[in-house]
């Protein structure tokens, strides 16, 4: 007797044996982030014509002689859409594909935050600032300086250069709310979840985000301080089981790095006038930290499971 054919695997049997394997969910996100930046890319060609942008690397190529500054709130505007393509867009796709059910839940954004913990959870962060400078000049001196990014440093360095209001209301767009947001809902939102699953553990997850959150930014010379501050906010996230947390830290550190030399440009250095911290100082930033963390813990302990148990979903 001949047997029929049989027949080709349904669509929701796929997602179902998707589900099942943190692997194959793992290789579906970066699968999604890489056609995301493809997305990004064609988006970015697109608003650079409309502005009469014929060669994305030649306009920035130029801007280290000082030529074609007036495409610098151009280049802000790329960069904004592009990021929302890069980060946000592929953490919905994933979502709606393997999650469509409880999105918020599974993003540990169902819940409004507590403001005394939110408010503790800041000072945290800026109580680590010092230490993390200390951190970031020895890491500029430890490195070779053919490895330092310079070119997106001084793109970065020229963005930085606000002159009118309009200037700072990108910055903070740019560099506060959608890097915070996007990278938030992207690594710990997201790529901690999977490496947790698939490691089963929360710590190897936190320390895996971190490395992979610094090495992404694709600046040796600030690998150190991103790799601690990355640690902190997975961190942030484990201990109130809340990524609304860390995405408010995200935002307030990364705007005051754009209010301060609004305000006071003084203040403002390149990476080759940056001095270090005094040694004091990081060590009482150091030990003023880990005091705040532990409470911050501490505050948090009726809540301290809830982080694991939602590694289940």
């Amino acid at each position: 007797m001949n047997q029929l054919p049989s027949k080709p695997p349904s669509t929701n049997s796929i997602v179902e044996s998707i589900k099942q394997n943190s692997g194959m969910q793992l290789m579906l996100f970066m699968v999604l982030w890489l056609l995301c930046n493809m997305l990004a890319a064609a988006i970015s060609s697109t608003i650079a014509s409309i502005a009469g942008i014929n060669d994305l690397n030649l306009l920035l190529e130029g801007f280290k002689d000082g030529q074609y500054l007036e495409h610098i709130n151009t280049i802000k505007i790329i960069s904004i859409a592009s990021h929302l393509c890069q980060y946000l867009l592929p953490v919905v796709l994933y979502l709606v594909v393997i999650h469509n059910d409880a999105k918020l839940k599974v993003l540990y954004v169902d819940k409004a935050p507590n403001l005394f913990k939110l408010g503790l959870a800041v000072v945290v962060i800026a109580a680590i600032y010092p230490f993390i400078s200390y951190v970031y000049y020895w890491n500029t001196q430890l490195i070779p300086k053919d490895a330092i990014a310079q070119d997106t440093l001084d793109v970065q360095n020229l963005m930085m250069q606000m002159q009118t209001t309009t200037d700072l209301l990108l910055n903070l767009l740019l560099f506060g709310l959608v890097a915070g947001l996007g990278e938030e809902f992207f690594y710990r939102g997201i790529l901690q979840k999977l490496f947790t699953k698939r490691t089963r553990n929360v710590h190897i997850g936190a320390l895996l985000t971190a490395i992979t959150f610094s090495l992404m930014h694709f600046q040796p010379e600030g690998f150190l301080p991103r790799f601690i501050l990355g640690g902190i906010f997975s961190y942030l996230l484990i201990i109130s089981a809340n990524l609304w947390i860390s995405v408010v830290v995200h935002i307030l550190f990364n705007s005051t790095q754009v209010l301060v030399p609004y305000f006071y440009p003084k203040f403002s250095s390149s990476i080759n006038t940056i001095e270090s911290v005094p040694f004091y100082v990081a060590c009482l930033s150091l030990f003023l930290f880990i005091g705040l963390f532990y409470t911050f813990k501490y505050v948090y302990k009726s809540n301290s499971t809830q982080y694991y148990l939602n590694q289940e979903q």
